[in-house]
């Protein structure tokens, strides 16, 4: 059985090239991976500013753990989001039950790294050929371009609907 791996961002386009990977993987009794690689959250922390003016050891304790359970819930909240836009993605393909579709969040700042990683044991990657970046105007985003010429395995960019 092979592996097709679907980068997921959210987009219009990561929709249509998640419907094309999962029409493919049913021609040829294949298995979809749709990965959504999320960036780590950046949030100025609450408590940072009050170990500048502590000095007992046990209250730099209790902020230094409030501080990391404050992260733990952010991080946990982060991924949680992440899931759910992906699983919405997902629904919104509307695989046949056929089609085998395992769902993979992981953090991460950059896209390519993690989708190319998976490429190396893919059979197929496929991608749509703008995600969510800022330059609309483009045919085809950053991560799409770098996939194209970096993956380890072939890559299928899937046009947006409006350019076919």
């Amino acid at each position: 059985m092979s592996d097709i791996v679907v980068g997921v961002d959210g987009s219009e386009s990561a929709l249509e090239a998640l419907r094309w990977a999962v029409q493919d993987a049913a021609r040829r009794n294949a298995t979809v991976t749709a990965i959504h690689v999320y960036p780590p959250k950046r949030e100025r922390s609450p408590h940072l500013a009050a170990l500048s003016f502590v000095t007992a050891e046990a209250t730099v304790q209790r902020v230094a753990d409030d501080e990391r359970q404050w992260r733990e819930e952010r991080s946990a909240e982060a991924r949680r989001s992440a899931e759910r836009v992906l699983a919405d993605i997902v629904r919104s393909a509307e695989p046949p039950k056929s089609v085998r579709i395992h769902q993979v969040v992981v953090e991460d700042e950059r896209p390519v790294r993690v989708l190319m990683d998976r490429s190396a044991k893919a059979d197929l990657l496929v991608v749509g050929a703008r995600g969510r970046g800022g330059f609309g105007g483009l045919k085809l985003g950053s991560v799409s371009q770098q996939l194209t010429v970096h993956a380890k395995c072939p890559v299928v960019v899937v046009p947006r609907k409006d350019e076919r």
